[in-house]
């Protein structure tokens, strides 16, 4: 049971503070809320094959769209368990950045790392341990598998590819 609320709690961060999360009223999920996409100042797609930088995202409506196309629940949690993806080969890692905020910094904070896979629909969401302020989260409980739509994964692998 305990690990269960972990793992809830988790989602729940990850949710709020990663995604961007719903707004609320929609019951269809798909709209964002305004005040968490304006958590999102960049994203840095990588080949995972070399970590060699493919492109940035900086633009509003752009991370406006990422954020509301990678919106995930719990629902779509598949496991925390490495094992899942060893037969897949990694392609894409999606690096997501938010403003800093501490007063007068200048550094952006690194929110997550989201990571496709060649033929399969799950990505590995690596939360980083900074996220969480004044709370030190193992780093295996920072990491999880989620089986996303298809539609989702055609979006993260176009915009990887396309200029």
């Amino acid at each position: 049971m305990h690990n269960k609320n972990i793992i809830s709690l988790i989602c729940l961060i990850a949710t709020v503070f990663v995604f961007g999360g719903c707004a609320s009223g929609n019951s269809s999920g798909s709209a964002v809320n305004s005040e968490n996409i304006q958590e999102l100042v960049k994203i840095e797609v990588l080949s995972a094959d070399d970590s060699r930088s493919l492109k940035t995202i900086e633009d509003e409506s752009n991370l406006h769209e990422f954020a509301k196309k990678t919106t995930f629940n719990e629902s779509d949690y598949k496991t925390s368990d490495d094992t899942v993806l060893l037969d897949y080969k990694p392609i894409y890692i999606f690096i997501a950045y938010k403003a800093p905020a501490a007063v007068g910094s200048t550094d952006l904070e690194k929110i997550y790392d989201l990571t496709t896979y060649e033929n399969t629909n799950i990505v590995r969401l690596k939360i980083a341990p900074d996220v969480v302020k004044n709370k030190k989260i193992p780093g295996d409980l920072l990491t999880y598998n989620f089986k996303i739509s298809d539609d989702a994964i055609q979006y993260l692998n176009s915009i990887a590819i396309k200029n």
